[in-house]
């Protein structure tokens, strides 16, 4: 029998995937998990708002900023989709890929959710961040890639 306790959900800043953080939150409910959101800070995600020092990392809130993109892209969903949810945020810098990796291993991830979306060939498929880490050898637990729809660019 299946049994997922936690979810580790990679979300970008500012245009995160709603329909997987929707589809997490779906999971999560089923299976009683809990979410762990991560965010891999980037020189865009100071941009965006996200604190250059590290220190006030846990003091941003990160399930805040996705809300507010939520409400500009005019999406009810989520909102009731991780209501009454177990969500824990983690902000962290380094390597995308090996950062998920890394996190899915120290938290005890037992499957990891992130959007299938890429440019290149290589990657139109998985996506340059999703490829190396559904299909690396390391990978702790199960990986799930959510097909988008076709984003604006």
């Amino acid at each position: 029998m299946l049994n997922i306790k936690r979810i580790l959900l990679p979300v970008d800043i500012p245009i995160a995937s709603l329909d997987v953080i929707n589809q997490a939150g779906v999971l999560a409910r089923h299976f009683k998990s809990e979410i762990i959101m991560l965010h891999v800070v980037t020189a865009q995600s100071h941009d965006v708002g996200v604190p250059k020092d590290g220190r006030a990392w846990p003091s941003w809130d990160l399930l805040g900023e996705i809300m507010k993109e939520v409400r500009n892209q005019g999406d009810s969903s989520i909102g009731p989709a991780l209501e009454g949810l177990s969500i824990r945020r983690n902000l962290a810098e380094g390597d995308v890929a090996a950062v998920i990796v890394q996190t899915a291993e120290e938290e005890k991830a037992d499957l990891i959710m992130m959007p299938s979306h890429g440019f290149t060939f290589y990657n139109f498929l998985l996506g340059s961040v999703t490829a190396p880490v559904h299909t690396g050898r390391s990978v702790p637990c199960k990986t799930l890639a959510v097909t988008e729809p076709s984003r604006k660019l």
